[in-house]
């Protein structure tokens, strides 16, 4: 058996189980357990789907796809301070009620 897929955890691992089977790819989960002991173990991707031999290359083409369909081709967009002069406004509103303080 050879390894198509490095999971992030065991729901995508299912999920990418789910994909393969879908497109009548036999594989098997290895090391969904060892999530349990995760306070024990340093954290790495230990949940990997394999596959047998034979199914390799359509399984390996599949995740592929799978990678590109999900992949974040945006940035997510940078925050814009839309009320600027609001900020001012208070801004100087305090800085006047320091300085009358004072006097």
């Amino acid at each position: 058996m050879k390894c198509v897929y490095q999971a992030a955890d065991t729901l995508e691992a299912h999920l990418v189980l789910g994909l393969l089977e879908q497109h009548r790819i036999q594989g098997f989960i290895e090391g969904a357990h060892l999530t349990g002991g995760l306070g024990e173990l340093p954290v790495q991707n230990y949940v990997r789907v394999l596959v047998n031999d034979v199914d390799y290359e359509a399984g390996r083409r599949l995740m592929l796809e799978y990678d590109q369909a999900n992949a974040i081709t945006d940035p997510l967009p940078q925050p814009v301070f839309r009320h600027w002069g609001w900020f001012v406004l208070a801004l100087l509103a305090i800085i006047a009620a320091e300085s009358l303080r004072f006097l």
